[in-house]
């Protein structure tokens, strides 16, 4: 474990005398990665002091615990009571507000280096493991050096002094040079000797960038972009490994991201054995977990836009992946597919992607089940997507005015049909009655020649 005081005693004159060689030694402040507090493999907490009297009530609550018997061959049993016992001290030290920092390794962490070493103080042989603070290693302590404070008393205090950094990778990990921001540039600076880059500085303050590539060799990446309904997406990315020689970097990747709180899992494949990232949920929250577990430069976009009077509404979806920088040594020129499809009523009406370096068009091919792939080769690209969905509220308004053009149809044919009638009526009525007026007049014309005949008979 490691013993550390409150960081706000930095500059307790009592602290330096006791602990820094009489005020001649170093001070180092370190930042806390809290996600990685697991009390699991880390525990981190202030130290528990006895009060002024000697009583530990937290201790004496303990120890009563252990003591009672629930039934016959029955007790209390805490089962990390191994490492909590080491959170206790008492009163005397209550000023150095200790905090300390418990690490229990894995069988499995295989990057650790354990030795022996001897106690000067009593000559007995203790156990020794060396953990890594400035590593990409799951194992590393989740600490990182913010400052390194010389003595008041210390003969360099006056001036800057070289310091020398050391950052180790697991022997088999891949790689890139060095940077150092000097003069407002980047310049190669430091050397690697074997899985260790090491640089000396005497400025007090720089800033360095080590690009340790992806853990192992990979044969490939596999990124599958699925679209799921109402703005939610999954993206998963398959790293690739070889079933004869991969199964350590497998395992490797897998605690490492794990380690984050990333969500990954080990699989076999047709292709190999994979490490997967799985990253689910909406535009905003895959934008933020793609950014948070390969950097800056990778985002994720999505917009959609429908008109007053349209049944769809059209989707844009835009990935720009950049993973250049975890490409190196073996891993430089590796091949990338890239495959984005619908399980959702979404239609994907055209994908294309570009090649972030010289803007080129990469080929991107439609397949038979509507999704869409591209190969790439290079770690630097983005993908753009369109695609449609139905807009129920445009359908339905479709659907009413259809109606109402209908019923207007239908009026008008109705009302058309009742004009042809009627017109039809008046022409019987009119043929009717000028038959019954020359019916009347012939009827007439022959009761006037009778009446004639009638007088020509008197």
């Amino acid at each position: 474990f490691l013993c550390c005081c409150d960081g706000t005693l930095y500059d307790n004159l009592t602290m330096w005398r006791l602990y820094g060689d009489d005020s001649k030694g170093v001070c180092v402040k370190f930042s806390v990665d809290v996600s990685k507090i697991d009390n699991n493999r880390f525990f981190f907490a202030p130290v528990n002091y006895a009060q002024p009297d000697g009583a530990h009530p937290e201790l004496g609550l303990i120890s009563d615990l252990f003591a009672t018997k629930i039934a016959k061959g029955w007790h209390f049993y805490f089962q990390q009571w191994f490492f909590w016992k080491y959170y206790f001290k008492p009163y005397e030290y209550s000023t150095e507000k200790e905090i300390r920092l418990f690490f229990s390794p894995f069988d499995d962490d295989n990057e650790l280096q354990r030795n022996w070493y001897m106690d000067s103080s009593n000559g007995i042989f203790n156990r020794q493991v060396l953990v890594p603070i400035n590593s990409s290693a799951p194992s590393r302590l989740p600490l990182t050096i913010e400052e390194v404070l010389l003595g008041p008393k210390s003969s360099n205090a006056d001036k800057n002094v070289e310091v020398s950094y050391n950052y180790t990778l697991p022997e088999e990990t891949t790689h890139g040079q060095g940077v150092e921001l000097s003069g407002g540039e980047w310049k190669t600076s430091g050397n690697w000797a074997k899985n260790t880059y090491s640089i000396k500085d005497s400025s007090g303050v720089y800033d360095i960038r080590i690009p340790d590539g992806m853990q192992y060799t990979i044969k490939g990446i596999n990124i599958t972009l699925t679209s799921l309904e109402n703005d939610i997406f999954k993206r998963e990315v398959d790293l690739i490994y070889d079933r004869n020689t991969g199964e350590k970097g497998v395992n490797y990747a897998y605690r490492f991201l794990t380690g984050k709180g990333i969500t990954a899992s080990r699989e076999s494949t047709q292709e190999g054995i994979i490490c997967r990232i799985t990253q689910r949920g909406s535009s905003s929250e895959i934008n933020n977990a793609v950014s948070s577990v390969f950097g800056s430069g990778n985002y994720f976009e999505c917009s959609r836009h429908t008109n007053n009077l349209s049944v769809v509404t059209d989707i844009k979806v835009a990935d720009n992946v950049n993973i250049n920088h975890m490409l190196t040594g073996a891993n430089t020129n590796i091949p990338i597919n890239y495959t984005v499809k619908s399980e959702s009523t979404e239609y994907i009406t055209d994908a294309k992607t570009l090649n972030n370096d010289d803007n080129t068009a990469i080929k991107t091919k439609r397949q038979s089940d509507d999704s869409y792939c591209a190969l790439i080769e290079n770690g630097s690209f983005r993908v753009d997507y369109e695609a449609t969905v139905p807009f129920i509220n445009g359908i339905f308004m479709y659907i009413a005015m259809s109606g109402a053009v209908l019923i207007i149809f239908t009026l008008v044919i109705i009302f058309l049909l009742r004009y042809n009638r009627r017109m039809d009526r008046k022409e019987i009525i009119t043929v009717i009655s000028e038959k019954s007026s020359k019916e009347n007049l012939e009827n007439t014309a022959l009761i006037e020649e009778k009446i004639y005949s009638d007088d020509d008979d008197l």
